[in-house]
């Protein structure tokens, strides 16, 4: 997710991680030892993995400039670094 967000950042693709299930104190250290230059956020309660009916982990969206999850998997594959591709070429609405 690093090396995506440090090729894609520029042209406006935003890499958000979701630490779920874990304690604060390890999902920090866990950053930290990493250095994470893109946004993580703490979901200890698993609502947001609910919500977005996230139940096997890891887990990969690819969510379109309108909000929808146009892709789900476990893994970066060429197929969704081609849909991220075509998303990121496709203009602003």
């Amino acid at each position: 997710m690093e090396r995506l967000h440090a090729a894609y950042a520029a042209r406006g693709l935003r890499v958000v991680g979701l630490n779920v299930g874990e304690a604060p104190g390890v999902v920090n250290a866990y950053l930290a030892e990493n250095h994470s230059s893109y946004a993580n956020y703490l979901d200890a309660d698993f609502r947001m993995a609910d919500a977005l009916g996230e139940k096997h982990l890891p887990a990969l969206l690819v969510v379109d400039r309108d909000g929808r999850i146009v892709r789900r998997g476990s893994k970066l594959n060429p197929e969704t670094l081609a849909l991220i591709e075509t998303l990121l070429e496709s203009p602003p609405r």
